[in-house]
C-alpha cells in the first residue's frame, strides 16, 4: 500500500479528439482513416499523469492517486482537431528520430450537447477513472476549469473543508482561472484560515491579465516580476488571492512567479521567480519551431506539483514547491513537443508516461530523453527576493545581472565581465539574456528597449494594410553601433524575401532635392514588394535642418515633389542621431543650467529655436526609440556636459560580450567555448576607455584576431600610435597590462607558504613531504605558478591585489565574496594547475590506491588529477577550495591588500 495519497477532483468534462491525417476537406483516396477518441479531460488529465508517475520506478510506492469526478454539471465537453506536424528543431534530436507528431489545429468548447448518444463512449480506461472514493488524502488537487464545480461543490468535499482541521489534507492545490476569487468553492478554500494555510493556488498569467491589473508581457523578466509583485500585493482586484498561503502564476512554459506569505502577518510576502534565461513568456515554442499546440498544460503542471510535494516531502515544503515548479514547466514543454505522440503509432493520446518520467526522476538534466526524442532544455534560472526595489524616476532599477555579484554592486561588474569573456554564455548563469540574430545582451535596459522595438516591428510587419512608415530613433555616442541592433531585429522579424536595407547620411545632403531622391529609392523598394528598413544617419545634423522635411513623410507616408504628391508605402524609418547620446536629451534640457539670468535666457532661446526647427513635432511622430550604450559607460547629461553615469555598472559585461562577438565566439554554437587569452590583456581590455566606442574596440580586437594562433596575447596589440588613436589613456592601459607584476617580488614567500599549507593534508608516504627548499625544482615551480595565479583568479570576482600603501580602501567582506563564488574560483585554480602540469609533460592516468603504484606514476609524470574539476574526488576539490579561502591571508603575507576593481582612489 502506498504511504501517501493524492486525490484529484474538479471539472472533468469529456475531451473528443479527432486525428486527421489530411488537411483537405475530402481526404485523398488511400489516406489513413480518421481516428476519434473520447477521454476524460480536466481533472481526468491530471489523474492520468499522476497514475503514470506513481508507476514510474523512480516513484514506486511513494504515493497512490485516486480520481473523484466532478458533479454532473462539471466541465463542458471539448473537441480538438489534431494535425500531423513536424516534431521541430530540438537540437540534440538525431535525424532518424525527427518525424511527425499530433498537435492541435483547432480546439472547440462544445457547450451543452443535445445528442450525446452519437458521440463515442469513453474508453474503458477512462471510465475506470470515474470510480467513487472518499475525500481523505495527503494532497488534494482541485481542477477548477471555470465549469460547474466551483458553484456545485459536492457535499462530501464541502463537509471535509468545513470539518475538523485534523481531517484536512496536508496541502491543497487549486488550479483556477478567470474570473478569479469567485464561487462557493473559492470561499470554502480561502475563507477559512486552517484551509487557506494549506492552499497552493496555480493560475495562468493569461487569466490574471483578464482582471483589472497591469502585468507586462515579453519585456524583461525583471519587469514581469516587478509587475506581478506589485499587483499580487497591492491590487484590490487580487485581494482574495492573498488569502492563500502560496500563489503560483505560470508564465506559459518559460517561467513561474511564486509568492508565499510568511507566518508573521506584519512581514511582507516572499517571492521567487523561476525562469528560462534565454526565452521570455511564449518564446520557447518558436525557438524550437514547434508548430501547432496541445492542451492540458496546467493539468500536467498541477500533477508535477502534487507529485513533488510527496517525493520531496522530507526536504521541506519550499524545496518541494521549487522542484515541482521546475518539473511542471518541463512537463508543459514536453507536452508541447510530443503533442499526442508520433503519427506512426497506432493509438494517439496524452503522452502520460513520457510526461510522468519527467516528474518522478531524481534529476532532470539539460538534455532529457522523452519518448524517443532528445529534448534540449535551457537551464531554468531562479531568483528570490523579499522587497523589489523601487523603479520610479530616480529610483534604483533592479537588474538580476547586478544581483549575481551583489557583494560589489556599487562597483562596475569587472568580475562578471571577466567570467563572461572567458567562459561565454556558460558564465551568464541564471541571468536573463536575449539574442537577436548576431546581437546578444544580458543588460536589462538593452533587453527591454530591444524587445519593445521588436514588438513594434512584429506588429508592423504583420499589419499588411499599413501606409505610413514605422518611425524609430536610435541614439548613442559615436561608434556605439547604433544601426547594428536594429538590423539584427529586422532580420529576425522581416522575411528575407521582403526585407531590404537602405542607408542615407543626411549630413552629406546639400538640398531638399537629395532627400526627394532618397524617398524615391524607398518607394521603388516598396513597389518591388519589399518592406524597406531605411537608416537616416545623422538626421539631426546641420542644426536640425532636415527635421522640417521629414515630418510629412513620417505623419502621412507621403512626400512632395513640386506639385506632385507621392505615397511612400509601408517601410521602417530609423533615425540615428549624432548630437545626443539619449532620446531623453535630444533637444534642449528641461531646466536651465542654473538660476542665473544668463542661463535662463540661454535656455529659453534654445527651447524657442528647437521649436522653430520642428524638434518637438519630430519627437511626437516617433513610435519608439533605442538608446545604444556601446562598450563605454553609459553617459548622462549634467546640464553642462556629458559624463559617465555611475549607475551603469554593467558596461564590463557589455564589453565582454562585444569582445567575444568580435572574436567570433558569441554565436549559439561557440557561445560557451573558452576564450584563450592573456589574463592581463583581458583585464586591460575590460577596464580601459575607448576613444571612439565600438569602432575603437573593433580595431584593437581585429589586430588580436589577426594573430590568434594558440590564443590571444598582448604581443598582438597594435603599435602605441594606433592605440593612442583608439584609447583615451595609453599609459593607463599599459599599467593595467602589467598589473600582475605586483605579485612577482613575493612569489618565493607565497610559494613556500602554499607548500606549508599542503603539508598539513599530505599523504604520509608522499615523496614531496619535505621542506620547501628540498623540493625538486619543478615542484617549487608549480607552487610559484600557483602564487602568480592569485591575481588572475581574484579578477574573476572583481578583486585585485595592490600594495598596502595604495590609497584605495581594502574591499570589505572578501571572505564572503570568495565563498559566494567558491566553485567557480576553485575550478579555475584547478584548471591553472592542470595547464602548468600538461605544459611540463605530465599526462593523465587511472587512479590507484596502492602507494607504490602512485609513486611510480608521479615519477613517470603521470597524475590521476589531470581531469576536469567536476570529475575530481571531493577530497581533491577541497584542496582547491581551501587554496581560494587562503587568498586573504596570502595577501597579508605578501604585504598586499585586496581591493575592488573600480574602487575610488
Amino acid at each position: 500500500m502506498a504511504s501517501k495519497t493524492i486525490l484529484v477532483t474538479g471539472d472533468s468534462g469529456t475531451d473528443y479528439d479527432i486525428y486527421l491525417h489530411s488537411d483537405h476537406d475530402a481526404p485523398p483516396v488511400g489516406a489513413p482513416p480518421t481516428i476519434v477518441r473520447a477521454t476524460l479531460g480536466g481533472a481526468g488529465l491530471t489523474s492520468r499523469v499522476l497514475q503514470a508517475a506513481q508507476a514510474d520506478p523512480a516513484a514506486a510506492g511513494l504515493f497512490e492517486t485516486t480520481l473523484v469526478p466532478g458533479t454532473a454539471a462539471g466541465g463542458s465537453p471539448t473537441a480538438a482537431i489534431w494535425s500531423a506536424v513536424e516534431l521541430g528543431d530540438l537540437g540534440a534530436t538525431p535525424a532518424d528520430q525527427k518525424g511527425k507528431v499530433w498537435r492541435t489545429r483547432t480546439s472547440i468548447n462544445l457547450g451543452t450537447l443535445d445528442c450525446a448518444e452519437v458521440l463515442p463512449p469513453l474508453p474503458t480506461s477512462a471510465a475506470r477513472d470515474t470510480g467513487t472514493a472518499g475525500y481523505g488524502a495527503d494532497v488534494l488537487v482541485i481542477q477548477d476549469s471555470v465549469g460547474g464545480f466551483r458553484v456545485n461543490v459536492p457535499a462530501t468535499l464541502a463537509a471535509l473543508l468545513e470539518g475538523p482541521p485534523a481531517a484536512l489534507p496536508q496541502r491543497i492545490i487549486l488550479k483556477t482561472g478567470a474570473p478569479l476569487g469567485h464561487g462557493t468553492l473559492w470561499w470554502m478554500l480561502a475563507g477559512r484560515r486552517e484551509v487557506a494555510d494549506r492552499l497552493i493556488v496555480v493560475v495562468p498569467v493569461a487569466d490574471l491579465r483578464r482582471v483589472d491589473v497591469r502585468v507586462s508581457r515579453g519585456i524583461s523578466w525583471e519587469r514581469t516580476a516587478e509587475d506581478l509583485m506589485r499587483e499580487l500585493t497591492e491590487s484590490a482586484a487580487l485581494a482574495s488571492l492573498r488569502q492563500a498561503r502560496h500563489v503560483i502564476v505560470t508564465l506559459e512554459s518559460e517561467g513561474a512567479f511564486w509568492m508565499t506569505r510568511t507566518g508573521d502577518p506584519a512581514a511582507p510576502p516572499r517571492a521567487r521567480l523561476v525562469f528560462d534565461p534565454a526565452c521570455m513568456e511564449g518564446e520557447w515554442p518558436r525557438s524550437v519551431r514547434a508548430k501547432g499546440n496541445a492542451y492540458g498544460y496546467h493539468a500536467v503542471f498541477s500533477a508535477a506539483l502534487a507529485s513533488r510535494l510527496i517525493i520531496d516531502d522530507a526536504a521541506g515544503e519550499d524545496r518541494a514547491i521549487v522542484v515541482g515548479i521546475e518539473r511542471g514547466l518541463l512537463a508543459m514543454r514536453a507536452l508541447r513537443v510530443l503533442g499526442h505522440g508520433p503519427v506512426a503509432q497506432p493509438s494517439p493520446g496524452l503522452p502520460a508516461a513520457a510526461v510522468a518520467s519527467l516528474l518522478a526522476r531524481p534529476r532532470v538534466r539539460d538534455a532529457v530523453s522523452v519518448a524517443g526524442a532528445q529534448l534540449q532544455w535551457a537551464r531554468l534560472g531562479m531568483f528570490g527576493w523579499t522587497d523589489v526595489p523601487a523603479t520610479e524616476a530616480g529610483g534604483t532599477v533592479w537588474r538580476m545581472l547586478e544581483a549575481t555579484d551583489r557583494e560589489l554592486a556599487d562597483h562596475p561588474l569587472f568580475g562578471k565581465g571577466q567570467r563572461v569573456a572567458l567562459l561565454g554564455t556558460a558564465a551568464i548563469g541564471d541571468v536573463p539574456y536575449a539574442r537577436f540574430g548576431k546581437l546578444f545582451t544580458a543588460d536589462r535596459d538593452e533587453i527591454e528597449a530591444l524587445r519593445n522595438l521588436k514588438r513594434l516591428m512584429d506588429e508592423y510587419a504583420d499589419a499588411r494594410n499599413e501606409t505610413k512608415p514605422l518611425s524609430l530613433a536610435v541614439f548613442g555616442p559615436p561608434g556605439a553601433g547604433k544601426s547594428f541592433g536594429i538590423k539584427q531585429i529586422a532580420e529576425t522579424v522581416i522575411e528575407d524575401r521582403r526585407r531590404a536595407f537602405l542607408e542615407f547620411n543626411l549630413s552629406q545632403f546639400n538640398d531638399p532635392g537629395d532627400l526627394i531622391g532618397a524617398f524615391h529609392q524607398v518607394r521603388d523598394k516598396v513597389l518591388e514588394g519589399k518592406l524597406p528598413v531605411v537608416f537616416w544617419d545623422e538626421f539631426d545634423s546641420q542644426d536640425y535642418r532636415w527635421l522640417q522635411y521629414l515630418l510629412a513623410p513620417m505623419q502621412d507616408g507621403k512626400f512632395q515633389e513640386g506639385q506632385i504628391t507621392h505615397p511612400i508605402g509601408p517601410c521602417v524609418f530609423v533615425f540615428a542621431g549624432a548630437t545626443s547620446y539619449t532620446c531623453e536629451n535630444f533637444g534642449p534640457p528641461e531646466q536651465p543650467a542654473s538660476d542665473s539670468a544668463a542661463d535662463r535666457e540661454l535656455h529659453r532661446a534654445s527651447v524657442v529655436s528647437f521649436r522653430l526647427k520642428k524638434g518637438p513635432d519630430f519627437k511626437s511622430r516617433l513610435h519608439g526609440f533605442l538608446n545604444v550604450f556601446g562598450p563605454n559607460p553609459r553617459q548622462r547629461f549634467t546640464g553642462l556636459a556629458w559624463e559617465d553615469d555611475p549607475i551603469d555598472v554593467c558596461f564590463p559585461v557589455r564589453r565582454a560580450i562585444l569582445l567575444r562577438a568580435m572574436l567570433g565566439l558569441m554565436d549559439e554554437r561557440s557561445g560557451a567555448k573558452r576564450l584563450e587569452i592573456d589574463q592581463g590583456l583581458l583585464g586591460a581590455l575590460l577596464e580601459t576607455t575607448y576613444r571612439h566606442g565600438s569602432r575603437s574596440f573593433e580595431k584593437i580586437a581585429g589586430s588580436l584576431r589577426q594573430h590568434a594562433a594558440g590564443g590571444y596575447r598582448r604581443s598582438a596589440l597594435p603599435s602605441d600610435e594606433v592605440l593612442a588613436m583608439n584609447l583615451v589613456d595609453v599609459a593607463g592601459f599599459k599599467r593595467l597590462l602589467d598589473r600582475g607584476g605586483v605579485l612577482q617580488p613575493h612569489v618565493a614567500v607565497l610559494a613556500a607558504a602554499l607548500h606549508a599549507r599542503w603539508l598539513r593534508s599530505a599523504d604520509a608516504g608522499s615523496i614531496f613531504k619535505r621542506a620547501f627548499a628540498d623540493l625538486p625544482a619543478e615542484t617549487r615551480g608549480d607552487n610559484a605558478a600557483a602564487a602568480l595565479r592569485i591575481g588572475d583568479i581574484l579578477a574573476l570576482v572583481g578583486l585585485e591585489l595592490v600594495p598596502e600603501q595604495d590609497p584605495r580602501r581594502a574591499a570589505p567582506g572578501v571572505d564572503q565574496v570568495l565563498a559566494n563564488h567558491l566553485e567557480t574560483l576553485a575550478e579555475e585554480e584547478h584548471r591553472g594547475w592542470m595547464d602548468v602540469r600538461l605544459k611540463n609533460g605530465w599526462r593523465p592516468c587511472e587512479r590507484a590506491d596502492d602507494a607504490a603504484i602512485r609513486k611510480q606514476q608521479r615519477e613517470a609524470h603521470r597524475s590521476d588529477c589531470l581531469v576536469p574539476y567536476a570529475d575530481l574526488p571531493d577530497e581533491e576539490r577541497d584542496k582547491d577550495r581551501d587554496t581560494i579561502r587562503w587568498y586573504p591571508k596570502a595577501a597579508g603575507l605578501a604585504g598586499l591588500k585586496i581591493v575592488a576593481k573600480g574602487a575610488p582612489r
